[in-house]
C-alpha cells in the first residue's frame, strides 16, 4: 500500500465527491444548481469540476463529428442505461423510440423534449452552458481543470468564461477528457492537484 497523506475526513469526502458536472461550480446565488451541492472542508466551501462541459452545443457537435469510437461508446452506454431504466420502471416510461434513434443529438432531443419539459434541444443545451456570464456571480472558491487536448470539451471555450475573483481556471497541455493519467499505480496528477487545492483553501 502506498503512502497515505493525513487529511481530514471532510477533505476526503470532498475529494471522493469530485465530479465533472459543471453544476457543481454554481452556488445557490446563481440559481442554476438543481442537483449539485457545496462541499465544506474545514469551514471552507469549494466548488470543483474537471473537464466540465462549457458550451453543450459545441460539445454535442464535437461528439457527432469527432472520433467514431467516442460516439459509439456514448451511444452504447446511454442505451444500456435507458434499458435498465425501462426495466426498473416499466409502467412509467416507454423508451423504445429513444432506443431506436441513431445519434446522440436525436436521442438527446427526443428525451429532453418528451420527458424533460424543454420546448427544443437548443433551449436545453443553452440552459446549462457555463460560458458568458453564467459563472460571474460565483462567490465560493472554485476551480475548473481542463486539458487542451480534450477531444470532447473545446479548450477554446475557456476564453468565453466569466472570470470572477473566486474562480481559478487551469488548462494543461495534456490530459484528454477527464483523464490526466500518468501511468503506473498510485494517485493520479488530478487527485493530487485536487488535494492540494483543497488543502490550501
Amino acid at each position: 500500500m502506498g503512502h497515505q497523506h493525513p487529511v481530514s475526513p471532510a477533505l476526503l469526502r470532498c475529494v471522493e465527491g469530485l465530479v465533472s458536472a459543471a453544476d457543481e461550480l454554481l452556488g445557490p446565488q446563481a440559481g442554476r444548481r438543481p442537483h449539485g451541492r457545496d462541499t465544506e472542508a474545514d469551514g471552507q466551501v469549494w466548488g470543483r469540476a474537471r473537464g466540465p462541459v462549457l458550451d453543450p452545443e459545441h460539445t454535442m457537435d464535437r461528439l457527432e463529428r469527432g472520433w467514431v469510437l467516442y460516439r459509439r461508446y456514448f451511444i452504447w452506454k446511454w442505451r444500456r442505461s435507458l434499458r435498465k431504466k425501462q426495466a426498473a420502471w416499466p409502467g412509467h416510461y416507454d423508451l423504445s423510440a429513444a432506443l431506436r434513434l441513431g445519434t446522440l443529438t436525436e436521442m438527446t432531443e427526443h428525451l429532453v423534449c418528451e420527458y424533460g419539459g424543454y420546448p427544443s434541444l437548443m433551449s436545453y443545451l443553452h440552459g446549462y452552458a457555463i460560458v458568458g456570464d453564467a459563472l460571474a456571480s460565483i462567490v465560493h472558491p472554485s476551480r475548473i481543470i481542463s486539458a487542451a487536448d480534450d477531444p470532447i470539451i473545446a479548450a477554446s471555450d475557456l476564453a468565453r468564461l466569466a472570470r470572477p475573483d473566486a474562480l481559478e481556471v487551469t488548462c494543461t497541455e495534456f490530459g484528454g477528457h477527464c483523464g490526466f493519467v500518468e501511468g503506473g499505480s498510485g494517485n493520479t496528477w488530478l487527485e493530487r492537484e485536487v488535494l492540494a487545492t483543497l488543502e490550501r483553501g
